[in-house]
């Protein structure tokens, strides 16, 4: 009896001291085992981020130079595009733009075709030359604000007795039919498509440019901005340019304003920054084109090539070319019979041939009869 009293009392001994004992410590989860996971929660998405705006710039014959749209852009929330323009084969833009950079001989068809919309608010025009305003195509510039110009000119090499710094001007009675000048100023699209291509050609001019250096013969009608942002040796360049008492064409760009454009705002502030003081100045720098912010009657003296004297830029025309379209196929003629005797000055020499020419500038005959020059 004893006995089991004992051995009662050992097992409540036993029993109370382990319910007094302090709990183990748990030991720390090891952080390289993955904690089980009872349920699965689906994440939340996260949001997608802004898209960024892209605005649009096309130009016709060249664009706004890199340099200028990134001094431009600085932290704003922009992505800027810039191309050159291309037109379906009823002269419009194949695409919309924000900004449009275009000559005198698109500006009318862009405002009849509501292409392009009046400036909000009107951009001050106090400082412009008024050489550069109120012409016919948009008298009270509304639509298109005058940015930049150059005069086409003709190239010649310098000879060893002459002076480099010879007056570069010279009488021409052929202003504005001379046919060298014509064959500068459009150039035949590369094969035949839907597009109809814009003119001049850069592409021409930059290879004009490179052959008139490499040739000591030739001579060529390029823009003035083309030699002048591309010579170094101002005092000594090796070539003079002529520019016809007459008068010559210029290449005279415009900023227009797209129609469909969502970021009206931010062209504005654009348009505003290429107009502006230090813009004009740099223009000469960074493009070879002159700026239209200057004095009456020193339209010209930045230039650091020498421009002539006189009223030649009154004489000359701003440049209104419409955009070459393809001519119709003529029908084929019968064939001479062979014991016809032909008169050899008066066979079509294009006609003998099995090939179609290859292109080329066109000739005078070949212009489009309604080119316009203002």
């Amino acid at each position: 009896m004893s006995s089991r009293l004992q051995f009662t009392a050992v097992l409540v001994c036993t029993a109370l001291w382990f319910s007094c004992s302090p709990p183990a410590e748990e030991s720390s989860p090891d952080p390289s085992i993955p904690k089980k996971v009872s349920s699965l929660e689906p994440r939340t998405a996260e949001p997608e981020p802004e898209p960024i705006p892209q605005l649009v710039i096309l130009f016709e014959f060249e664009g706004i130079p890199q340099s200028t749209l990134n001094a431009w852009i600085g932290d704003r929330n922009l992505k800027l595009i810039q191309r050159q323009l291309e037109l379906d084969t009823a002269g419009l833009p194949i695409e919309p733009a924000d900004l449009y950079i275009l000559s005198p001989r698109l500006i009318t068809q862009f405002i009849e075709k509501g292409q392009v919309t009046h400036w909000n608010p009107q951009p001050n025009l106090s400082n412009i030359n008024p050489t550069f305003t109120s012409h016919n195509f948009d008298f009270q510039n509304l639509y298109a604000i005058p940015w930049r110009w150059t005069p086409m000119v003709l190239l010649e090499h310098v000879t060893d007795t002459e002076s480099s710094r010879i007056n570069p001007q010279s009488d021409s009675p052929n202003f504005p039919d001379d046919p060298i000048m014509i064959a500068s100023l459009q150039s035949l699209p590369a094969a035949p498509g839907p597009i109809a291509p814009t003119v001049p050609n850069p592409a021409a001019y930059r290879i004009a440019w490179e052959t008139f250096l490499e040739s000591p013969a030739t001579s060529v009608w390029i823009p003035a901005a083309c030699p002048i942002r591309n010579t170094s040796d101002y005092v000594n360049p090796g070539w003079k340019w002529i520019i016809p008492s007459s008068g010559t064409t210029i290449v005279f760009d415009h900023l227009l304003l797209g129609s469909e454009s969502e970021l009206k705002q931010e062209t504005y502030e654009l348009l505003e920054y290429l107009l502006s003081a230090n813009e004009q100045n740099f223009l000469l720098t960074t493009s070879g084109y002159l700026p239209v912010i200057c004095p009456l009657g020193k339209e010209t003296h930045t230039s650091p090539i020498p421009m002539p004297a006189g009223d030649w830029l009154n004489n000359s025309g701003f440049i209104s070319l419409p955009a070459y379209t393809l001519p119709a196929p003529a029908e084929a003629e019968p064939a001479t019979p062979e014991t016809e005797i032909v008169d050899s000055s008066e066979v079509d020499i294009e006609s003998t041939n099995d090939a179609p020419a290859p292109p080329s500038s066109p000739t005078p005959a070949a212009t489009h009869p309604d080119q316009t020059v203002y």
